[in-house]
């Protein structure tokens, strides 16, 4: 939570803070095409805007979408978010 809260105050602090992306895991070649572009010209969008590895990108877009549908089943089916979460 404290790391949160420091992102938090670090985007109140520092606009734009496009250092998100690489908190949330964004390939780091992404977030430096998006700082230079000013987030225009990419190569496609999914999760996030892609600006170098575009196969790659489709790649996890895929695993992502698929993760996402199966735990959506999971949870109507009335398995809890604590069932769920995987810790790595």
């Amino acid at each position: 939570m404290l790391v949160l809260r420091g992102l938090v105050r670090g985007y109140e602090d520092m606009k734009p803070f496009h250092e998100i992306g690489i908190f949330l895991g964004y390939p780091i070649e992404d977030v430096k095409g998006f700082i230079e572009n000013k987030g225009q010209n990419c190569k496609c969008i999914g999760y996030w805007k892609v600006y170098n590895n575009e196969k790659e990108a489709e790649k996890t877009f895929q695993k992502y979408k698929k993760c996402t549908t199966i735990y959506r089943k999971k949870l109507k089916e009335g398995r809890s978010i604590e069932k769920l979460v995987v810790q790595l």
